[in-house]
């Protein structure tokens, strides 16, 4: 468990978050969970470019975190674990660097880890070597 957060939130930063740009987005949404945004009045609000908060709310969304609503976001309260993201609002008040630690440093896939170690005479992407 990573110190100040719950294992609930810590499988959750891990499963679903990638980057912080997602999980500016998904606090946004939290933030305002009866309003529905157009994911350019989203990268307005947060400074990022709109064809990536596209990105990041197409991800949300594919996970069942939000809705989307005539193209339009909003926080999908009926969401499983949505209890989880406001103990993520919390603690990104107050353990700011322990959340994105967590989200920066996600578990090996030990499977892959153990796939490459047989790759033979080619690199990662499959070129032979020479």
């Amino acid at each position: 468990m990573s110190e100040g957060l719950s294992p609930a939130l810590t499988g959750f930063l891990r499963k679903h978050i990638g980057s912080l740009e997602l999980l500016e987005v998904l606090l946004f949404l939290h933030r305002y969970p009866e309003a529905a945004f157009a994911p350019e009045a989203i990268a307005a609000e947060l400074r990022l470019q709109p064809r990536s908060v596209v990105g990041r709310c197409a991800a949300l969304r594919d996970a069942g975190i939000v809705v989307d609503t005539d193209g339009k976001c909003r926080f999908n309260d009926a969401f499983a674990d949505a209890f989880v993201v406001g103990e993520l609002a919390t603690a990104w008040a107050s353990h700011r660097a322990r959340v994105i630690e967590t989200v920066f440093s996600k578990p090996a896939d030990n499977g892959r880890i153990f796939a490459d170690a047989f790759v033979i005479g080619a690199d990662k992407k499959g070129k032979k070597d020479g």
